[in-house]
């Protein structure tokens, strides 16, 4: 999972503050260390959050992070999260089954929101990735255990995004294209999936700052050679437990001067 990668590290530590449980409770608990995280459970109309989220606006309380639990939802309302200072979201067991009721997602977030996480939720799921169009500051986007099945709308221009990891999520195909707008991406995990075919569009050309590719545990049967052409900052390639019987050799011609590891059937070779 690309919890592993940790480069982001932890922002924000010394301002986080709670509102009062009465003014988010039944749905919604806070807990209040260094990093003050809210998490509602058992939602199952977005709208009912919008009451605990009204405790956020202003200044006055700081949270954080904030998790949906346990909860299964046709849409995030577009406007949940205006006027509050939130950095991290994450849906845990829950079915999200839209970002937003309107064509923008998390509005209000645009400067703040820097990782989106989802995990462990066994329902399928086009999300529409253009939603996340106005997320300025997002540098990650995690999602793992969720059933999406395929990618077929390219992801929009997030100049900030460095870590991008869909694993376990059973996707086939990606569309042309797919992250070819994410200038910043350093690491691009799409591991434990059903991919059988990539090609060097799904990604930045140039690839300036991509270090790290994962495509290991998935149902790939060739690598096209030109597929890790313009990548001056590839450092770690893993390929293993696909279906590939060989990988031609002018491949990893250009990479080969900065590749550091490149693992292919669970072996550094």
């Amino acid at each position: 999972m690309l919890l592993a990668f940790t480069f982001l590290g932890i922002l924000g530590l010394s301002w986080g503050v709670c509102p009062p449980a009465e003014l988010i409770a039944p749905l919604c608990t806070c807990r209040d260390f260094h990093d003050s995280m809210m998490t509602c459970s058992n939602v199952f109309n977005g709208d009912d959050l919008l009451d605990p989220l009204q405790a956020l606006m202003g200044r006055k309380y700081k949270i954080f992070s904030f998790e949906i639990n346990n909860s299964s939802l046709l849409y995030i309302p577009h406007n949940l999260f205006k006027g509050a200072h939130i950095e991290k979201i994450r849906f845990l067991k829950s079915e999200i089954m839209a970002l937003s009721d309107i064509d923008i997602a998390f509005e209000g977030l645009e400067d703040t929101l820097t990782e989106l996480r989802a995990t462990n939720a066994h329902y399928g799921a086009q999300w529409d990735w253009q939603q996340l169009r106005n997320l300025r500051q997002l540098k990650l986007l995690d999602l793992n255990f969720i059933v999406l099945g395929s990618i077929t709308q390219a992801f929009p221009n997030l100049k900030n995004l460095n870590a991008l990891g869909i694993t376990n999520a059973e996707i086939q195909d990606i569309v042309d294209y797919a992250f070819a707008d994410l200038p910043a991406l350093r690491i691009f995990n799409m591991m434990k999936n059903q991919i059988s075919e990539v090609k060097r569009s799904m990604l930045p050309m140039p690839a300036l700052e991509l270090t790290f590719i994962d495509l290991s545990y998935n149902q790939l049967e060739e690598i096209p050679k030109d597929f890790f052409t313009s990548m001056p900052s590839l450092i770690h390639v893993s390929l293993g437990y696909n279906k590939l019987i060989v990988i031609p050799e002018d491949t990893f011609k250009v990479p080969l001067q900065h590749l550091e590891a490149l693992l292919y059937d669970g072996k550094n070779i």
